[in-house]
């Protein structure tokens, strides 16, 4: 699947890609040994691809990103963080179900979400 808002995270590249969007956007944060964070990468794909004029879905490594790691505080794996302009609304660690993810979605990058 193609992705047509989707950018791999760094540390150094973060605070500009959070700039460069009014979307909404989650950060996919995981590492190479959680298999739970392959399982939900599909359906972040999914999800990304319906509301695509609305999220950019970007992934974090946060074995090879420590500052962006204590930056939001990430404690476990797999956490998903949504930022609009470049605040933090709502941190989702663990499994979560599609529609539990797609309410929060709605919630944050809905047009009556601007004046929250």
């Amino acid at each position: 699947m193609t992705i047509k808002n989707y950018v791999e995270l760094t540390d150094e590249n973060l605070d500009r890609e959070l700039a460069s969007t009014e979307k909404l956007v989650l950060v996919d944060c995981w590492n190479e040994s959680c298999i739970v964070c392959r399982r939900v990468w599909p359906m972040l794909e999914q999800l990304a691809s319906r509301y695509e004029d609305r999220v950019k879905l970007t992934t974090l490594n946060v074995d090879k990103n420590p500052q962006t790691l204590d930056r939001f505080i990430i404690k476990g794996l797999p956490t998903l963080l949504f930022i609009k302009k470049g605040q933090l609304l709502e941190t989702v660690s663990g499994v979560r179900t599609r529609s539990e993810l797609i309410e929060v979605i709605e919630q944050h990058s809905s047009p009556s979400s601007e004046s929250k």
